[in-house]
């Protein structure tokens, strides 16, 4: 068998593994999506530092079979404990932070733990306005230097929609109603290895005031035309969801 180290989160996030499946915890999860799935309890093949079977959590179960093709889409690394807990969901599915730590808070809180996560998503929108006839996009600078659009990461039971028309609040402190209409995702891996889905709506405004910025994570906003904000992006990603929003509504 393979050997689970403690502390060794990043080889194992995204690792298929075969669960054999315990039994149920005998507690309720919830995610956003309204569904609501027991939490269970399983093993792995591999051999902790302790000499023990590597036990999982299990999320996104229907409960029916006795073992399943699984994906590590977590790892909670414990304090003061001799191994780390890892979570596993059946392939083809994914579950994100929030609705993770709720599943299994009641369990883990006491060992002070960090929660590693492999999937990961953020939503927001690509705000405009128009200016004497002209259409100008809003694009915001974020102390990592990235250059895009306003957005952040879901929280518990939040929509994407949700989630979205909140981050645009709390970067640039405006009331957007988005446009369910246009929904661009796309899909990115980060430098840790973390799979990232982001995903974007669109939303007009109207320019009364002055935006005021997040300070703690926002360095400066642009109000650009089409062309220039196009040159201002400096991710290809959100080069591909301006030209979607274009393709849709016109420059």
């Amino acid at each position: 068998m393979q050997i689970a180290k403690k502390g060794d989160w990043k080889s194992v996030l995204g690792i298929k593994v075969k669960v054999a499946v315990d039994r149920s915890a005998g507690m309720r999860q919830r995610i956003h999506s309204g569904v609501a799935h027991k939490l269970y309890y399983g093993y792995v093949g591999f051999i902790t530092d302790d000499g023990g079977i590597q036990d999982v959590y299990i999320l996104n179960f229907d409960g029916l079979k006795s073992s399943f093709n699984g994906v590590v889409c977590a790892v909670i690394e414990r304090q003061d404990c001799e191994r780390d807990k890892w979570v596993v969901v059946p392939e083809g599915t994914q579950i994100y932070k929030p609705d993770i730590w709720y599943s299994i808070q009641t369990q883990e809180e006491k060992y002070s733990p960090k929660l590693h996560c492999y999937f990961e998503k953020s939503c927001g929108g690509v705000i405009y306005t128009v200016q004497n006839d002209v259409k100008k996009y809003l694009l915001i600078e974020n102390v990592s230097g990235h250059i895009g659009f306003p957005k952040g990461h879901v929280e518990s039971f939040e929509t994407e929609i949700e989630t979205a028309t909140r981050e645009v609040f709390e970067e640039i402190n405006m009331r957007v109603k988005l446009n369910e209409n246009f929904r661009s995702e796309y899909h990115h891996t980060l430098k840790n290895g973390v799979k990232k889905t982001d995903v974007y709506f669109s939303g007009q405004i109207k320019l009364h005031k002055a935006f005021l910025l997040q300070q703690e994570e926002v360095l400066a906003s642009f109000l650009l035309p089409f062309d220039d904000a196009l040159r201002k992006l400096n991710r290809p990603q959100d080069m591909i969801v301006l030209l979607e929003h274009a393709q849709t509504f016109g420059k």
